[in-house]
């Protein structure tokens, strides 16, 4: 069963880009990025809005929905354009990390799930300190339980296998991203 949508009103693609079984959402004329700029995200989401930002809640749809790539470049340019001391920044690098074991498992390689994951949580757990509290929550997520389904997630790692033939989508991961 397909997870709730976030943000219904905005489109998911076509397919989630994995390589060499689709054609790249930006570089490829086939891709379904292709021609858009990174602008298409906007700024980072701030603190002051909790999860109510359609473009946020609209990433959040990507990862939950297999379109771990995709989400990837989202919160990648987020990443760069947040103060290395914002709890943002190693929320979002965590969040991208994530989404970067989700590109692996369904490629198929178990390492890359296990590393990500692992850096995953551990960034999760430096935003949740920045944060304090013994819940802390951002942008609408709690870290803590995040932080362990990253953990959980390396530990079962080696499960992972490519599926043949790729399916377009594949929410491969377990893990939801849903606001508190």
């Amino acid at each position: 069963m397909p997870p709730p949508r976030l943000a219904p009103g905005i489109a998911l693609p076509p397919y989630a880009y994995v390589s060499g079984h689709f054609p790249h959402p930006v570089r490829d004329p086939r891709g379904h990025r292709h021609g858009e700029s990174d602008e298409v995200y906007g700024p980072p989401p701030g603190n002051a809005e909790p999860g109510g930002a359609s473009v946020y809640l609209h990433v959040l749809d990507l990862f939950n929905c297999g379109y771990y790539w995709e989400a990837h470049e989202a919160l990648e340019k987020w990443w760069k354009e947040v103060d290395g001391d914002d709890p943002r920044h190693p929320f979002f690098h965590g969040l991208l990390r994530l989404s970067a074991a989700g590109v692996k498992a369904r490629e198929g390689r178990p390492a890359g799930v296990r590393t990500h994951a692992a850096r995953a949580a551990e960034l999760l757990r430096m935003a949740a300190l920045r944060l304090g509290g013994d819940d802390p929550c951002l942008l609408g997520l709690r870290l803590r339980p995040l932080a362990e389904a990253a953990d959980a997630l390396a530990l079962r790692a080696a499960s992972f296998r490519a599926a043949r033939p790729m399916p377009a989508v594949d929410a491969v991961l377990g893990i939801r991203l849903l606001p508190a």
